[in-house]
This record gives C-alpha cells, sequence and structure tokens, in this order.
C-alpha cells in the first residue's frame, strides 16, 4: 500500500468525521442556548446565540418566552390575559 493512497484514506475518513462533529456542535450549542432560555436567563442565553453564530436564537428563545410570561402569572397577582391567550393559541387538544 503505498503512502498516498494512505493518505488520501486518511482524509476521507477525517471528511466524514468533520461533517459529523460539525452537526454535533451545533446541536450541542442549541441545547446549551434552550437551557438558558428555558431557566429564563435570556440575556446570557442572547449572549451564547450571538457568540455562537446561531441564526434562529429568536425561534428557540420565542416558546421560552411564553413559558415565563405564564409563570410569572401563575406565581403572582395579575389579570390572567397571558395564560387565556396561551391556552386559546395552544394546539394542545382538550
Amino acid at each position: 500500500m503505498s503512502l498516498l493512497f494512505s493518505l488520501s484514506k486518511l482524509h476521507g475518513t477525517f471528511g466524514c468525521w468533520h461533517g459529523y462533529l460539525a452537526a454535533t456542535q451545533r446541536s450541542l450549542v442549541q441545547v446549551i442556548a434552550e437551557h438558558f432560555y428555558q431557566q429564563g436567563n435570556f440575556r446570557v442565553g442572547d449572549a451564547f446565540v450571538r457568540e455562537a453564530g446561531i441564526g434562529n436564537g429568536d425561534a428557540l428563545k420565542k416558546p421560552y418566552i411564553a413559558m415565563h410570561s405564564v409563570l410569572k402569572e401563575v406565581r403572582g397577582p395579575s389579570d390572567g390575559s397571558p395564560l387565556l391567550e396561551l391556552v386559546s393559541t395552544s394546539k394542545i387538544a382538550c
């Protein structure tokens, strides 16, 4: 087996792994950003998304903003309008 053949085979293997690692890294970054949003750390999540270069940060954040507005309504006194809005737009069958 020649050295050139071995190097081209190694490069082909690395190319395959490189694509896998890039996809894994994107998934990990998305999970970390969603964790910040789920915990209510929207500024930290926004900074993380900006630094990581995720293009869909607002789409990731949107459901958690709704969730936290409902939690705020449940925990404190208010008129309940965000909760009613969430229930009316929800796709959950009752």
